[in-house]
């Protein structure tokens, strides 16, 4: 755990007293069962990368990355993964997580939007976007709670758990973007990747050398 102040390890989780209970059985039901079921298991078992495995790709074929067409894999939720995505971005905008008591999930302007769809009175908003991408060989496990920031006109966000991805965009989305969208790309899209796990490494590392606490604790100073 790394914060402005130290670096230490520790079992504790990020946890606050934010939702009812029929919220809270509403976000079980409509992604987080589905989630957990096929996701990177602590045995190493991984069900979600084994039905992507068992198939043909539909783009780069033999290389680290390989896109698979979710419409065509009647076993994938893509509605789960969109709601628990979603989600999870969703939470990070409504608490101070943050040590210095801000949100690392800024929304703004599309936090009610996003309510309303987690609520089921709409639909996924226009304007965001949702990539998922699947990890491919040895992994770490290394993953944070979701994080975003503003890049131009765009809000663009990350959340890395055990063998997956979520990638957040909401605002001026460009077209290129939108059409890797897992639920409004052409066949659904969701990738099988082996750069997830370097992705991250690189990520920790940058946050280890910005930060002194960790950079004593990690003795690199």
């Amino acid at each position: 755990m790394i914060t402005d102040s130290a670096a230490l390890q520790s079992s504790w989780q990020q946890r606050a007293p934010l939702l009812c209970h029929d919220c809270e059985q509403r976000f079980h039901r409509n992604g987080e069962n589905w989630i957990f079921s096929k996701c990177l298991r602590r045995d190493g078992n991984f069900p979600l990368r084994d039905l992507l495995i068992a198939r043909t790709a539909d783009a780069g074929q033999g290389g680290a990355t390989q896109v698979y067409l979710a419409a065509k894999i009647p076993e994938i939720d893509i509605n789960a993964l969109i709601y628990f995505g979603t989600s999870m971005f969703w939470r990070g905008s409504i608490h101070s997580w943050n040590s210095d008591g801000t949100v690392p999930v800024p929304l703004g302007q599309h936090q009610e939007p996003i309510r309303k769809y987690l609520m089921g009175e709409t639909g996924f908003p226009n304007d965001c976007s949702m990539t998922v991408m699947v990890a491919e060989g040895q992994y770490s496990k290394v993953s944070y709670p979701p994080l975003a920031e503003m890049r131009g006109d765009i809000l663009v966000g990350k959340f890395p758990m055990a063998g997956m991805n979520f990638s957040f965009t909401a605002g001026n989305i460009p077209d290129e973007m939108r059409s890797i969208c897992i639920l409004r790309g052409n066949g659904n899209p969701i990738a099988k990747t082996t750069k997830i796990e370097a992705y991250l490494q690189e990520d920790l590392r940058t946050k280890i050398l910005n930060n002194p606490q960790a950079r004593k604790f990690f003795g690199l100073e």
